[in-house]
C-alpha cells in the first residue's frame, strides 16, 4: 500500500509541475518525452515482477491447490508438498532423490507465481487439512 501510494504521489506531483510550467510558458515537449521514456524502461523492468504477483494473486483467488497437497508441476519438472503460496513464489518440499539414492533429501524450493500460469499443474493429491506450513 505504502508503495502505491508514494507512486500516486510521484505521479500527481510531476503532473502539476507539468502542467505549472506549462502555464507560465516554459515548453514541456522534451519533459514529457522523457517521462514517457522513463515510463517504458520502468514498463519492461517491472514485467517480471507484476507478472509474479499477478501470477500469485491468481493462485490465492482459484486456489487449484493449497498448503499439504502434493503436485507435480512442469511437466514432471518438480513433484512435491506445498508449503504455502504467496503472491510471487509458491513454496514446494521437493525430495532429491537420484537414480543412485532411493531416498534423497528433502529441500525447500520456491517457483515463481508467473511460472505456473503457463505450466501443466497435476494435483497428485488432497490434504485432508488445510494450514499454511511455512
Amino acid at each position: 500500500r505504502r508503495f502505491i501510494a508514494q507512486t500516486l504521489t510521484v505521479a500527481s506531483s510531476s503532473m502539476a509541475l507539468v502542467s505549472a510550467l506549462g502555464t507560465i510558458g516554459v515548453d514541456t515537449s522534451p519533459l514529457l518525452t522523457g517521462f514517457g521514456a522513463f515510463g517504458v524502461t520502468l514498463g519492461f523492468a517491472l514485467r517480471e515482477s507484476v507478472g509474479n504477483w499477478l501470477g500469485g494473486t491468481l493462485l490465492l483467488l482459484y486456489k487449484p491447490f493449497g498448503a499439504g497437497d502434493v503436485v507435480v508441476l512442469q511437466d514432471g519438472k518438480y513433484r512435491g508438498r506445498v508449503l504455502s503460496i504467496d503472491v510471487r513464489y509458491v513454496y514446494l518440499e521437493v525430495d532429491t532423490a537420484t537414480d543412485d539414492k532411493a531416498i534423497g533429501e528433502k529441500e525447500v524450493i520456491m517457483i515463481p507465481a508467473s511460472v505456473l500460469q503457463t505450466s501443466t499443474i497435476r494435483l497428485v493429491s488432497k490434504a485432508k487439512h488445510k494450514k499454511k506450513l511455512l
